[in-house]
């Protein structure tokens, strides 16, 4: 019986990876659901971006939502689970995100589909720092590929103060980084 209820509660974990523009992650562990959206229009005129968070063990999980340099000014929402599709919901619109993409529009959530699915994401990261190079191992030598900020990685690993990350836009890059480089 117990064996059959962990599985009920694994089964709504929604499957880290690349929802076409939203990425998720998901805590083996805790369950804790990470995400970060981000998309703009007109040639960048308007821009929508917002960080979520809560805790999946039920087809639909309450999550909070925020921008990374703002964190206490949030907005409450929903991610409704199914097989390789999330619906994502807010309760009012993150500043911009009206002339990009409507997420309060009441009994019409936004669909997002699994295009890449990435299983070792442990949880989402935004970057801070204006430019922030990979480095080949924690205190190692630096990489030519480096992040701006504003880009989100998957989190692979934790070794002290160092990530390793996961990066898949362009040709998509693996690599460390100093967990201050992240919100």
């Amino acid at each position: 019986m117990m064996t059959a209820l962990l599985l009920l509660a694994l089964a709504a974990d929604p499957t880290p990876g690349d929802y076409d523009g939203l990425v998720l992650a998901v805590d083996p562990a805790t369950h804790v659901v990470t995400g970060y959206f981000s998309s703009s229009t007109g040639e960048g005129k308007f821009s929508c971006s917002f960080f979520f968070t809560g805790k999946a063990g039920a087809d639909e999980v309450s999550i909070e939502s925020y921008f990374p340099a703002t964190p206490k000014e949030r907005i409450a929402g929903t991610l409704a689970v199914t097989a390789n599709e999330v619906r994502l919901s807010l309760k009012e619109e993150h500043g911009g995100c009206w002339n990009v993409q409507h997420f309060a529009d009441a009994g019409a959530p936004v669909s997002f589909s699994l295009s890449v699915a990435q299983p070792t994401w442990q949880r989402i990261a935004i970057v801070k720092d204006a430019k922030a190079r990979f480095v080949d191992a924690p205190n190692g030598k630096a990489m030519k590929a480096y992040l701006v900020q504003g880009d989100a990685v998957g989190v692979l690993e934790t070794k002290g103060d160092w990530l390793r990350v996961a990066f898949v836009a362009g040709k998509g890059t693996t690599g460390w980084m100093k967990k201050a480089t992240f919100y």
